[in-house]
This record gives structure tokens, sequence and C-alpha cells, in this order.
């Protein structure tokens, strides 16, 4: 069980950073707020995020 909690925290987390990779390409000469939602929102990157956050929250 243990075993598949660390799995998903790390499916999670990847998910996140690819997410977060794509939304910093998208808005290169842009600087992204912190706050707010970026001026460019890839496809799929809010998907790909939440999918992220489901994962990493699963209980163990």
């Amino acid at each position: 069980m243990f075993a598949l909690g660390v799995l998903a925290a790390t499916v999670g987390a990847v998910l996140f950073h690819v997410s977060f990779g794509r939304t910093l390409r998208a808005n290169r000469a842009v600087r992204v707020p912190f706050h707010r939602n970026a001026a460019i929102v890839p496809p799929a990157s809010t998907a790909l995020r939440a999918a992220g956050a489901g994962r990493a929250e699963e209980p163990t």
C-alpha cells in the first residue's frame, strides 16, 4: 500500500510539473502572475493540473 501511495504522489507531481511547464512555454515573453491565470492557457493544461492535484492528494 505504501508503494502505491508513493507511485500516486510521483505521478501527480509529474503531471503537475508537465502542466506548469506547458504554461510557462506558452507565456515566454510575458510574466506569469502568481494569484491569477496566465495570459495564454495551453489546451489540456488545466485538466493535467487537476489530475496531478487529485493524484497527489490521494489518501494512502
